[in-house]
């Protein structure tokens, strides 16, 4: 038996097969002969569009079998056939049943092209060739994994979240981040460093912060100074005269004030000193501290309480198992092993026992006869289960299709096997 691949719905193709005698010489198929397809497991024969030549090319025995495989003609595709002689005889002996080819169409191959004899634009390393006009569905995401796209290309919106950037971004065109283009919430908490706020209190706290600081209220203060300097100036030159007892005590009061501006300006830069930084890291240190101590509490009494309940459950359990004293004989007898003699005694007489036959038909994969299993319905045996006992097939079981009565023999039609049973070789039916 030839297999001739899976073809397309409506192909024509040519098979050749030859027909010998028991001592192999080439044979004409005589007795009418004809050549019917089967589709899976239906009974129904096709003949249309099967064209038989006996002895072509003027070759004895050697025989061709056109097959025009149409939709007019019963075929269809996901299917697949077998052609079988279902007339004829060679050298006076009936070979009806003999299979001589199988086709599918449309069943196997995954993947054909759209137009029939099309070919696959494949690159040199086994790459499909891809055409992005005619990309299935274009209105869903795709993804381009490793695609670089064109400078002259503009996304004009990103809705889903980005993932990561791992490149340096070139450049940011002036104005292309503002006020607008950053939503509220945009950037939270999760978007910060988790050490960025004791980075910023490392760097407050260096000298060169400190320096930094100090430097700016000196510089502020003396520009307060300068002030003060020059109203005075002016209302001493506007005054001509003390406002109060002498111009000496008034400039010793003016004086005053300013020392207090001093000791103002002395006390800022005191908040920025080192001893002031420590203090804060302190508080925090303690207050998170706290924290750590008050969750691990309550997580350690939830693991006490977990640890417990299992406890209970391991001192229960082995007191329901064994309840009826034995712990084998309870589950025995939960699983009715007690019955299960008077089951085997039952289902016993339901076997049927049998012997592999080649005499009218050489066993296939999916079909063989039996001279020993005379059962005249047909269908008798369909949905039981086969198990051969004997031989290479020992242990292996299939499901039976079809059964049906021929010539004598029990003719079994099953789920394919791995190889064709050997004449002689026994099975039961459960």
């Amino acid at each position: 038996m030839a297999y001739i691949g899976d073809i397309r719905l409506g192909d024509t193709f040519d098979i050749k097969f030859c027909t010998v005698t028991t001592t192999g010489a080439p044979t004409q198929l005589a007795g009418s002969p004809v050549i019917s397809a089967y589709v899976g497991n239906s009974t129904t024969q096709i003949t249309a569009g099967i064209t038989l030549s006996v002895d072509f090319d003027g070759v004895t025995g050697l025989n061709n079998v056109r097959v025009v495989a149409t939709s007019g003609n019963g075929y269809a595709t996901a299917s697949n056939y077998q052609l079988v002689i279902t007339t004829g005889t060679v050298g006076g002996t009936s070979v009806v049943g003999y299979v001589v080819a199988e086709f599918s169409i449309e069943a196997r191959s995954a993947l054909m092209p759209t137009t029939a004899a099309r070919t696959l634009d494949v690159t040199a390393t086994g790459a499909g060739g891809v055409d992005w006009a005619n990309v299935e569905a274009p209105t869903t995401a795709v993804g381009l994994t490793g695609t670089t796209i064109a400078t002259s290309q503009v996304v004009a919106s990103v809705s889903g979240a980005v993932g990561s950037v791992t490149g340096a971004v070139g450049s940011v065109a002036a104005g292309g981040i503002t006020a607008a283009s950053i939503a509220t919430g945009a950037v939270d908490a999760d978007a910060i460093a988790a050490d960025a706020v004791t980075e910023i209190q490392s760097g407050l706290a260096t000298a060169a912060a400190l320096d930094a600081v100090d430097n700016f209220l000196d510089t502020e203060v003396a520009a307060i100074l300068a002030a003060v300097d020059t109203e005075v100036a002016a209302i001493i030159t506007t005054l001509g005269t003390p406002a109060g007892v002498s111009l000496a005590a008034d400039i010793a009061a003016i004086e005053a004030q300013t020392d207090d501006i001093g000791a103002a300006g002395a006390g800022l830069t005191a908040l920025a000193t080192q001893a002031s930084v420590n203090t804060i890291d302190d508080f925090l240190d303690t207050e998170i501290a706290a924290i750590l101590v008050a969750v691990g509490t309550t997580l350690q009494a939830e693991i006490d309480g977990v640890q417990a309940d299992t406890e209970d459950i391991q001192a229960r359990l082995p007191a329901a198992l064994t309840a009826g004293g034995n712990m084998k004989s309870d589950v025995l007898a939960l699983n009715g092993v007690t019955g299960s003699a008077a089951a085997l005694e039952r289902s016993a007489a339901t076997i049927v026992t049998g012997t592999v036959d080649d005499t009218a038909a050489a066993p296939t994969t999916t079909e063989f006869e039996a001279d020993d299993i005379t059962e005249a319905t047909a269908d008798h045996y369909n949905g039981r289960i086969i198990i051969f006992t004997s031989g290479a097939m020992l242990g292996q079981a299939t499901d039976i299709i079809d059964y049906a009565l021929v010539t004598g023999r029990g003719h079994f039609t099953v789920t394919a096997l791995t190889e064709a049973p050997a004449n002689n070789v026994t099975f039961v039916i459960v």
